[in-house]
């Protein structure tokens, strides 16, 4: 990661610790505030972002999807799989499977129930 782009998350970072500090409800500054510190390779500060936003929000896929690439970039396999399967639980559920975190994933017999059901509910079945 360059400079630039770790002083933007600092930064980012910052000012939604200011916002959730102000207003604990917001779920979606919770899950930003997660993604920040996640990109800033703090690990616990991002998981404890990530699942109050998924445990408060409205629309909890995002943040539970993110907890599944944390899961797995860390080897919790059965973690990051579980939380792959709630995430997709949810009307909203958009996930980016081709991110490089969970290719460890892809050898695993459950890849491919994850894939068909994420392609399911892009399709809207």
């Amino acid at each position: 990661m360059s400079l630039a782009r770790k002083r933007q998350w600092a930064d980012a970072e910052v000012a939604l610790v200011k916002v959730v500090t102000a207003m604990p409800g917001d779920d979606e500054a919770w899950h930003q505030l997660g993604v920040a510190r996640y990109e800033l390779h703090d690990v616990p500060g991002a998981e404890a972002a990530l699942l109050q936003a998924a445990k408060q929000g409205e629309s909890p896929a995002s943040s539970t999807f993110m907890l599944a690439v944390i899961a797995a970039a860390q080897g919790r396999i059965d973690t990051a799989f579980e939380r792959l399967d709630r995430a997709l639980r949810s009307s909203d559920a958009k996930l980016d499977l081709d991110r490089a975190e969970l290719r460890i994933l892809q050898s695993d017999r459950r890849w491919m129930r994850i894939v068909a059901k994420a392609q399911r509910a892009r399709s809207g079945r």
